[in-house]
């Protein structure tokens, strides 16, 4: 996705860059017999001030000048739409959608990057006219390939989380039955659904491991977000269940959608992206309300590599290996 064109012939694999203010995680994957192999993951602390030398320096010793990179958009600076595509030619269609969403953005759309991919056609329909709009601020869009090809890395491709979340669950054994993959970072989660590589339906959640996990171990916690739980302090087990209730309501709501509207069969079970911190009673309580197992994704299981990835590891470059999938044979569409 808005990808340039090459201009130079790169060395073998796709090598993902993932940053934001604070950190960085780099993932490097090359095409393997049976799954795709890392070469290279790690994660790395960026200090404010120096981002942009750190990041020459990371582009040196990694050679990043030599690969085709990849790099994912903050969550923040773009919206992720669902809507029927206008009856225009395939060339036309990126301008009529940008006057299409015009009302549904916060951003004029002169301000804006647009791309677009299909959503799945239901089971047993004609061919869906309905797609997937990406609407990117294109100053945070242009700033942050700045900052990277400024570094010397060779940006060639900018993507979305939700993409490199459905190409993690793409290597899962059950991905021919459909998938319910959530991650969760620090302040916000993303929930997908996809089957046979097809990215069916995602979520964003507003809350992350620093609401789950303080409640999940009996620490006090107090929410201030726009989840709609109630901005009090609360013991763990009354914490538990309002934050279990609200990740479980808007997988039900997902599942029920994905069920209805796509006419697929139920989804089993709960994949969890991989997490170093545990949360107690989490599969229980899915289990127990939505008759659904919960299983932490272990990315040695998904990926060859010389040595294992530690879980505190694969918690930090999760996105990465996701964006670095892009192109390779395991991508959904190659």
């Amino acid at each position: 996705m808005l990808g340039a064109l090459l201009k130079k012939q790169p060395l073998p694999g796709i090598c993902a860059i993932n940053f934001n203010a604070e950190s960085a995680s780099i993932a490097r994957i090359i095409a393997g017999d049976a799954k795709p192999v890392v070469d290279f993951c790690g994660f790395y602390s960026l200090d404010q001030p120096t981002i942009e030398h750190q990041l020459r320096q990371l582009a040196t010793t990694h050679q990043l000048n030599r690969y085709t990179c990849t790099t994912l958009m903050s969550r923040i600076d773009y919206q992720l739409l669902v809507m029927e595509a206008p009856a225009v030619p395939k060339n036309e269609l990126k301008d009529a959608l940008r006057w299409h969403i015009k009302d549904l953005i916060d951003e004029p759309v002169s301000d804006i990057t647009l791309d677009a991919f299909d959503v799945p056609t239901p089971r047993g329909a004609k061919k869906s006219n309905v797609v997937y709009v990406v609407a990117a601020k294109k100053e945070q869009l242009n700033n942050r390939s700045k900052i990277l090809q400024s570094a010397g890395i060779n940006l060639q491709i900018i993507d979305i989380k939700e993409l490199a979340q459905r190409n993690i669950a793409n290597l899962l054994s059950d991905n021919k039955n459909g998938v319910a993959l959530l991650s969760l970072d620090s302040t916000s989660g993303i929930l997908t659904l996809s089957r046979g590589g097809e990215l069916y339906l995602n979520r964003p959640l507003n809350l992350g491991l620093n609401q789950v996990v303080p409640a999940a171990t009996n620490a006090p916690t107090e929410i201030q977000n726009d989840t709609g739980l109630p901005e009090l302090n609360l013991d763990s087990e009354i914490a538990n269940s309002a934050i279990y209730d609200y990740i479980a309501l808007e997988l039900q709501r997902s599942l029920d959608y994905y069920e209805s509207n796509f006419r697929q069969p139920p989804i089993r079970t709960l994949h969890l992206a991989p997490i170093a911190r545990t949360l107690p009673g989490f599969p229980e309580y899915i289990k127990n309300n939505l008759n659904m197992n919960v299983e932490v994704v272990d990315l040695n299981n998904l990926f060859e590599s010389k040595t294992p990835i530690p879980v505190e590891t694969q918690e930090k470059v999760f996105f990465a290996l996701g964006a670095a999938l892009h192109g390779s044979d395991h991508e959904p569409g190659n």
